[in-house]
């Protein structure tokens, strides 16, 4: 849907500029955090792969998400030039023949990179790209199953890790925690975008049903979350270690994201606070899964 014009490219920025541009299309926070997890697949598979392999692997899905996020820029452009202006396509810090190409060379170098590192994980890595292309274009706009499709592809990371050595019931444990997660996330993101996805005819729970159920829902999500994430030590190689870093690291914070949820009124505000303390939350349960 044409919702807006894009300013067009800025010829007079700098490098520094452009740079910073480009990182912020394609989200350049998530890759690292989707690299530990696909690390922590691979400690968890039936054997250890080589180290080669491993960096391989978290490469490979640090530019599958790369793509994801780039790919999704450009699909929102148009929403974006009217609810959030600053980001790098409707502000012209990136050009829109730029971000295409951006795209499709870290969807051609995500699957190289699972191709050097085993045959195996190509089939895998084309699921993910396909995935993540049908979220955008068509999955977006379907109320919650756009939102289970993003908390999959998220914790798809783990067994991606974990293919060369072997896929076994902690892989997939793991794998259903950082789904939890990011579920609740995701519904806590729809939720503050109630208002422009209503805007624009883009059906999410909130924006269907309203803020409060999107903030509720996303509420629950993080009990599961947090219960899920506790219910791994035994799993752990040491249950005290990893007890306390999650605990510390991303339980806490997670039900008093749920505890605002649930009980403060929904305004911006408040919903955003939630999704800060989340964000802190899954980087404190990211390094905390790496001690399993």
């Amino acid at each position: 849907m044409e919702t807006g014009r894009l300013a067009p490219a800025r010829p007079s920025l700098g490098a520094w500029e452009r740079i910073a541009g480009v990182a912020n299309l394609v989200r350049f926070r998530t890759a690292p955090a989707g690299a530990a997890l696909c690390v922590t697949g691979s400690r968890l598979a039936e054997e250890r792969a080589d180290v080669v392999e491993v960096a391989l692997t978290a490469i490979g899905i640090a530019f599958l998400i790369a793509f994801a996020q780039a790919f999704n820029e450009i699909v929102d452009r148009d929403l974006d030039a009217q609810s959030k202006p600053q980001r790098p396509l409707p502000s012209g810090a990136v050009s829109l023949p730029v971000a295409r190409s951006i795209a499709g060379a870290c969807a051609a170098l995500g699957v190289l990179a699972a191709a050097i590192a085993d045959p195996r994980l190509v089939p895998f890595a084309l699921i993910l790209v396909v995935l993540s292309w049908l979220y955008s274009r068509r999955l977006k706009d379907t109320v919650l199953l756009g939102n289970l499709v993003v908390a999959a592809l998220a914790s798809s990371c783990v067994p991606y890790g974990a293919v060369i050595g072997g896929l076994d019931g902690r892989v997939f444990a793991a794998q259903g925690v950082v789904f939890s997660f990011s579920l609740a996330m995701e519904l806590l993101k729809t939720t503050i975008d109630a208002r422009g996805d209503a805007a624009a005819g883009i059906g999410t729970l909130a924006s269907r049903y309203g803020v409060r159920a999107g903030a509720r829902c996303s509420a629950a999500m993080c009990v599961v979350a947090a219960l899920a994430a506790l219910a791994l030590t035994p799993l752990a190689s040491n249950a005290v270690l990893y007890a306390t870093a999650i605990t510390v690291g991303a339980v806490i914070l997670t039900l008093a994201s749920a505890y605002l949820l649930w009980t403060r009124r929904p305004e911006e505000n408040e919903l955003e606070r939630s999704l800060q303390l989340l964000r802190v939350a899954w980087l404190g349960g990211i390094v905390s899964l790496l001690l399993l």
